[in-house]
């Protein structure tokens, strides 16, 4: 799925789904056992996948889980006559990759507030040669990956049965990495449980001498989480130096979880298209990095008074 390319993907296509996706692929009569051990993963990988919205052309709006970025969720229809084999792809304007809100209204108007949290990634082309679903197991993990706990819980249980003779069950390994997954991400994200409803962006570009070359501030309604208004506003930021023909850049940001995530190359499903898009335009300077700053205070005055007037 990750290496589509790699010797390994072209043989194993070439001999069990030569017209198909991998996800779409299934059992073959005389397969050997590696490919059979695969289909088994492939039954348990699927109870966990779901969509991130792009250019929507390849999710199916009645049958794909594409309403969450943290849960497996589905529009409940029955689907009309007439768009019974809508895509997600036509809830969307096709040059701004924004969410129509006629056709959302027409469509799926119990779910407009739902779908307007969802932001689409805006590199939609390049975001299509992606694969464009990930890992959403019903964890009640949003922002953080489970791949580190996981890793550490395996170690230390390693070492449990090396030097001490106990023995774990790998179904207590995987509870006792979600449970410290959970409480990590409860604790040092300040994970809510409400929605926010508003959010402003602002965020400043300065020389190396520190003179302003331009600041610039936006607001969104529908957003769903301080850590959204973060990756929305560093989106914005590298749109803006890149019109501005910037070479290089470093980059500030008071969020620490934003910071960590593009520094270590992590994942999380919560912000997984803005992340997207902010690699994407990452490419276009060399050299770029990332800093974390305990207060970042002009570009939050600047959010704050957008903010403001959208409240006003």
């Amino acid at each position: 799925m990750h290496n589509p390319d790699s010797l390994l993907t072209k043989v194993l296509k070439g001999k069990y789904f030569p017209e198909s996706s991998f996800l779409e692929s299934g059992a073959k009569t005389g397969a050997s056992h590696g490919w059979v051990s695969m289909m088994a993963g492939k039954a348990i990988l699927e109870k966990g996948l779901g969509y991130l919205v792009g250019n929507g052309e390849n999710i199916k709006v009645w049958t794909d889980s594409w309403l969450s970025p943290s849960k497996l969720e589905a529009p409940i229809g029955p689907p009309t006559l007439d768009n019974q084999n809508l895509l997600v792809a036509d809830l969307l304007h096709p040059l701004s990759n924004e969410w129509d809100l006629e056709k959302i209204r027409l469509h799926l108007p119990h779910y407009e507030e739902k779908i307007r949290f969802l932001i689409p990634t805006v590199f939609s082309d390049w975001f299509s040669a992606q694969v464009h679903r990930v890992a959403l197991p019903p964890l009640g993990i949003i922002s953080s990956p489970l791949a580190p706990w996981l890793l550490w819980n395996l170690w230390t249980a390693r070492n449990k049965l090396v030097f001490e003779g106990k023995a774990f069950l790998v179904e207590d390994i995987i509870s006792k990495a979600v449970a410290e997954a959970r409480a990590w991400e409860d604790a040092n994200l300040g994970k809510k449980k409400e929605s926010v409803k508003t959010g402003g962006m602002g965020w400043i570009i300065m020389n190396e001498e520190g003179a302003v070359l331009c600041r610039g501030s936006s607001n969104m309604i529908y957003v769903g989480s301080a850590l959204i208004v973060e990756a929305l506003a560093m989106r914005d930021a590298l749109k803006q130096a890149k019109d501005l023909l910037l070479p290089s850049l470093h980059i500030y940001s008071d969020s620490q979880v934003l910071i960590s995530t593009l520094c270590e190359g992590w994942d999380l499903n919560e912000i997984a298209g803005i992340l997207t898009d902010i690699r994407n335009l990452a490419t276009l300077f060399c050299p770029i990095s990332y800093s974390f700053v305990p207060e970042n205070s002009q570009a939050d005055s600047l959010a704050r008074a957008s903010l403001a007037r959208l409240i006003m």
